[in-house]
């Protein structure tokens, strides 16, 4: 009771700050600040007594990036970011429409749609930011994800009830040790694809640490999803040499097997061999009780397949074990049905397809893209990487950051030809065009 009443005390204390600031700040500031506060909210939220109230900071972090970014001034987004932001907004509307025709006015429903719609205003404003501010990927990011990081370590190295489950796994500032995997393990990816190229200590030690935190939250799919990032980004970069990348598969699956072997990850991974695989066993073990979610949600899925149950109700209003689903492929076709699964599918493909040009032209942004795109498909085809709000803002962050920087570079480019006369002339032999290509059609 006195961590709660502390908590409202400390909340109060930071919003009156924070609106004291706020005019006087400029956007990169503002955007780190909210973004590392959400990593922050759900602080001792896994030992069951938070130490803030979490329900209404992140409803107003929310909020305030929607606020944000009706209001805030930057350059156009690329015709490719525009189009994706569109239809993210269509159908995160559509579906919570759905929503409230089969659940009536379900608080639930509106409150997944300004979460997701807030997700979509944090790319929004970190293209802008990283289009005004040239190293704002670099001083940003390490920024942005060493603070709940620190915690996290210490709260490892402590052995802190507050901050670590009972079953021994570190969930830090998360609700979960799951949420916390996702959140180090696109930390870890995207400081340390980055640093690849742009050399930074900052990032290096965010990265490292990050890594490290990945470990002790003792998640396979976090770290799944962290080595198929990392394979995704050295597979797809043609700016490293071939050496150099068979060196870096080479050390990573030497890691990979060392944390397995060499940690309790190992022993969740034997627990998953010995798994029946079968939807029909009794759930005592993580992956079978993950089989059984599934077929259950699925069977429910059947009664409404073309639209789905609306957005968030299998986190809240239909969940046969109680629990969430456990599974973003799931989730997306039992909440927004085949047509909602439909139009993920395409729109993937379209990001998938624009990242591998632009990383076969050199540009190493988009193979870091790709990796967390590869990362995102395999954590969350376990998790609910979905309801992640820490993570999909951090994705969002980064990802409008590289994305910038694609698009800075296209138009400097198209810029840098058009001033010159010589390269102009040559323009019909595809220089021209590829330019043109580059800055118009690229994320």
């Amino acid at each position: 009771m006195i961590l709660g009443d502390l908590g409202f005390v400390l909340t109060a204390l930071g919003g009156m700050l924070l609106l004291l600031l706020v005019p006087v700040m400029r956007l990169p500031a503002i955007l780190i600040l909210l973004v590392c506060a959400r990593s922050l909210t759900d602080i001792g939220g896994a030992s069951g007594d938070p130490l803030l109230p979490n329900t209404l900071l992140n409803a107003a972090i929310a909020v305030s990036f929607v606020v944000l970014v009706l209001f805030s001034a930057g350059r156009a987004l690329s015709r490719s970011s525009t189009l994706l932001v569109v239809i993210g907004f269509l159908v995160t509307a559509f579906t919570v429409a759905v929503g409230l025709a089969n659940f009536g006015m379900a608080a639930e429903s509106i409150h997944e749609g300004l979460r997701l719609l807030s997700v979509l205003a944090v790319f929004v404003i970190a293209v802008r930011v990283g289009s005004d501010y040239p190293k704002a990927l670099v001083k940003l990011v390490p920024c942005t994800v060493l603070p709940a990081t620190i915690v996290f370590l210490v709260g490892g190295v402590l052995e802190s009830s507050f901050l670590v489950q009972a079953t021994g796994r570190v969930a830090g500032t998360f609700s979960h040790a799951n949420a916390a995997a996702a959140f180090m393990s696109v930390s870890a990816l995207s400081c340390l694809g980055i640093w690849f190229f742009c050399r930074s200590k900052g990032l290096l030690l965010a990265g490292i640490a990050s890594l490290l935190a990945l470990v002790l939250t003792q998640s396979l799919g976090g770290l799944a999803g962290f080595l198929a990032g990392t394979l995704a980004l050295l597979i797809i970069n043609t700016r490293l040499a071939l050496g150099v990348r068979l060196i870096a598969l080479l050390g990573t699956t030497i890691i990979a097997y060392a944390i397995t072997a060499f940690s309790r990850l190992g022993d969740r991974l034997a627990a998953v061999g010995a798994s029946s695989f079968s939807a029909r066993s009794s759930g005592e073990d993580s992956l079978g009780w993950r089989l059984l979610n599934w077929s259950m949600l699925l069977q429910e899925w059947k009664s409404s397949p073309w639209l789905g149950y609306g957005l968030g109700s299998t986190s809240t209003l239909l969940m046969p074990l109680s629990q969430p689903p456990h599974s973003l492929p799931v989730q997306l076709l039992v909440e927004t049905g085949i047509f909602g699964m439909a139009i993920t599918v395409v729109v993937l493909l379209f990001v998938v397809q624009r990242l591998a040009v632009s990383a076969a032209r050199g540009r190493w942004e988009a193979s870091v893209l790709l990796g967390i795109v590869a990362l995102m498909l395999v954590n969350g085809s376990e998790s609910n990487l979905l309801g992640y709000t820490g993570t999909l803002y951090l994705i969002a962050l980064i990802s409008g950051l590289l994305v910038a920087r694609i698009v800075e570079h296209s138009r400097a480019t198209v810029e840098s030809v058009m001033s010159n006369p010589k390269a102009r002339t040559g323009a019909k032999r595809g220089g021209l065009d590829y330019v043109y290509s580059d800055g118009r059609f690229l994320p």
